[in-house]
């Protein structure tokens, strides 16, 4: 079963695009893709190296991806494949749940641009990165 690795492909690659453009001064996307607090204040501004960090993380696990997809050969073992493709879906499934606060299931913040935005796409999207990813490990 191919097709969910290519479909994670695919997510992990446009937002990694995302976040370079981000890096390279894009500004399109960026104020609602930030977790504010009640009173509208961003809680964190990233810098160009932390969202670097970011993009080429999430560019990893595309490419992790591409290797369960059969397009790309990299070298570690089953064994890391294994932990790697457990990991990955996990870290996504935390994010969906969230921090209690400002972002994912159990956020209190709703009132935020960022709060509307996590609730229709982000949080839905990172339940749907960790399905596809578990999925693929069976």
């Amino acid at each position: 079963m191919h097709l969910l690795p290519i479909i994670l492909v695919i997510i992990f690659f446009i937002i990694s695009l995302l976040h370079f453009y981000w890096v390279f001064g894009g500004k399109w996307g960026l104020d609602g893709s930030l977790p504010k607090n009640d009173e509208g204040e961003n809680l964190f501004m990233p810098g160009p190296l932390s969202t670097m960090v970011v993009a080429l993380g999430l560019l990893g696990f595309g490419l992790f991806y591409a290797t369960r997809a059969g397009w790309l050969e990299l070298p570690y073992t089953t064994r890391w494949s294994n932990i790697i493709g457990w990991m990955i879906p996990s870290i996504f499934l935390l994010r969906a749940i969230g921090d209690f606060r400002y972002c994912g299931l159990t956020k209190r913040v709703k009132g935020t641009q960022f709060a509307k935005m996590d609730s229709r796409y982000f949080t839905p999207l990172c339940l749907f990165i960790a399905l596809l990813g578990y999925l693929s490990q069976l």
